[in-house]
C-alpha cells in the first residue's frame, strides 16, 4: 500500500516540475545551447533520481524489485553535468575535451558493476543473494562517495569561474561580461549543502542510526530548480545582449557624434572622443580613474575641467550617453521584444536599478514607462 506524507508530496512535485521544465526549455529554439543542454541534463537526472526514491518511499515499488531491477546510479552524473554546465557557460567556444569526459567513468563503472551483479544474482543466487539489503548497503556507500564527488566538482567549478573572472578583468576590450555572482552562489551553496549532508551521514554511521534524507532531497530540488530558472533567464539576457552588440558594431549611431566647441579646454575633445566616439560609455566598469589614466591626466584635474567646461559631472555625462544608447534600442522595432534588463546592461549600466534610476533622471520616465508610452503612440 502506498504511503504518502508531506515529504513524498514535495518530492513528487519537485520531480514533475523538473521534468516539465526540461521538456519546455528543450522545445524552445531560443534557449538551445550546449550550456543549457548540460543544465537541463542536470535537472533531468536529479528529477529522475528523486522519482527513483519516491517510488520506494511510497511503496509504489518494493525495495527488492527496485534495487534488483530498476535502480540506475544516475547520481554520479550530477557533478559531471554541473561542471560541464559551468565550463560551457563561461567558455562557450571551447569543446569538452576527451580528458574531461573521463569524469563519466564513475557512472559507467557503477552502472556496469550493478548490471553484472544483478545478472549474476539471477543465475547464481547461492553466491549472490537476491535479498536487496546487500545491494542497498553497497549503494549507501556509493551515494556517500557520490556526495564527495559533487563537493569536489562544485569547488573545482568555483575555481574555474574565479579564474575566468580574473582573466576578464584584464581584458579591457571585453565589455559584454556575463554576470556570474548567481552561479558562484549556486556552486557554493551546493558545496555547503552536500558537505553538511556528508557530515550528517558520517555522524549517523558512527551512532548507528538511520539517517533521514528527505531534507537533502527537498533542499537539493529547490536549489537546482531555482537556479535552473535563473540560469535559463540569464542565458536569454546574454543572448539578447549579444544580438544588440552585433547591431551596435555594425550600425553607426547618431548619438556617437558630439560637437565640441573650439573654445573649450584642449583635453575635452579627447575626453569626448574616448567616451562617446570610442563607445567606452558602454563599458560598465568605466571609472573616472580609468578614463583619466587613458588620457594621461590626473582624475581630479579631469573631473574639474569636465565640470567647468561642460557644466556636468563625469558620472552624469557617461550615464546620459548610456540612457541615449538604451533609448535608441527601445525605440528600435527590432528590439521591441527584448528585455529591458538586456538593453540596460548592454548600454553600459551594471544593474537594473542603476539603469532605471538614470533613465528616469534624464527622461522623466522609467524604461518600462518609456516603452509603454512609445507602443501606445504606435497603436
Amino acid at each position: 500500500m502506498m504511503n504518502f506524507n508531506i515529504y513524498n508530496s514535495l518530492m513528487l512535485a519537485g520531480a514533475i516540475q523538473g521534468i516539465a521544465f526540461t521538456v519546455v526549455v528543450l522545445l524552445s529554439k531560443k534557449y538551445r545551447s550546449e550550456s543549457n543542454f548540460y543544465l537541463l541534463a542536470l535537472i533531468a537526472v536529479f528529477s529522475f533520481n528523486i522519482l527513483e526514491y519516491y517510488s520506494i518511499d511510497t511503496g509504489l515499488i518494493s525495495r527488492n524489485t527496485f534495487y534488483r531491477y530498476l535502480y540506475i546510479p544516475v547520481a554520479n552524473l550530477v557533478p559531471v553535468f554541473l561542471y560541464f554546465y559551468t565550463l560551457k557557460l563561461i567558455y562557450p567556444e571551447k569543446k569538452i575535451t576527451a580528458k574531461q569526459k573521463f569524469l563519466y567513468f564513475p557512472f559507467i563503472f557503477w552502472f556496469v558493476a550493478l548490471f553484472v551483479y544483478k545478472i549474476l544474482a539471477i543465475f547464481y543466487p547461492e553466491i549472490f543473494p537476491k535479498n536487496y539489503s546487500v545491494l542497498e548497503t553497497i549503494l549507501y556507500f556509493h551515494e556517500l562517495n557520490c556526495s564527495l564527488f559533487i563537493i569536489f566538482m562544485s569547488l573545482y567549478a568555483l575555481r574555474k569561474v574565479a579564474k575566468f573572472e580574473k582573466s576578464k578583468k584584464k581584458d579591457q576590450n571585453s565589455r559584454t561580461k556575463p554576470e556570474l555572482l548567481w552561479l558562484k552562489f549556486f556552486l557554493f551553496s551546493i558545496f555547503i549543502l552536500l558537505f553538511a549532508f556528508f557530515i550528517y551521514a558520517a555522524y549517523c554511521d558512527v551512532k548507528q542510526i538511520e539517517p533521514e534524507f528527505y531534507f537533502l532531497w527537498i533542499a537539493m530540488a529547490i536549489e537546482i530548480y531555482f537556479f535552473g530558472h535563473i540560469g535559463i533567464y540569464k542565458f536569454g539576457i546574454n543572448e539578447e545582449r549579444e544580438q544588440i552588440r552585433q547591431y551596435a558594431l555594425s550600425t553607426k549611431n547618431p548619438i556617437d557624434k558630439v560637437k565640441v566647441s573650439d573654445t573649450l579646454n584642449k583635453n575635452i575633445p579627447e575626453f569626448v572622443k574616448f567616451i562617446v566616439e570610442d563607445k567606452n560609455y558602454m563599458d560598465s566598469s568605466l571609472t573616472l580613474e580609468k578614463t583619466a589614466d587613458n588620457l594621461n591626466l590626473s582624475p581630479s584635474y579631469l573631473s574639474r575641467i569636465i565640470n567647468q567646461e561642460m557644466g556636468i559631472t563625469f558620472t552624469d555625462f557617461v550615464n546620459k550617453k548610456r540612457v541615449e544608447e538604451a533609448a535608441s534600442y527601445i525605440t528600435n522595432p527590432e528590439f521591441s521584444k527584448y528585455t529591458l534588463v538586456a538593453i540596460g546592461l548592454e548600454a553600459g549600466f551594471n544593474s537594473k536599478s542603476a539603469f532605471n534610476a538614470s533613465f528616469k533622471k534624464f527622461t522623466g520616465k522609467t524604461p518600462g514607462e518609456f516603452r509603454k508610452e512609445l507602443f501606445n503612440k504606435v497603436d
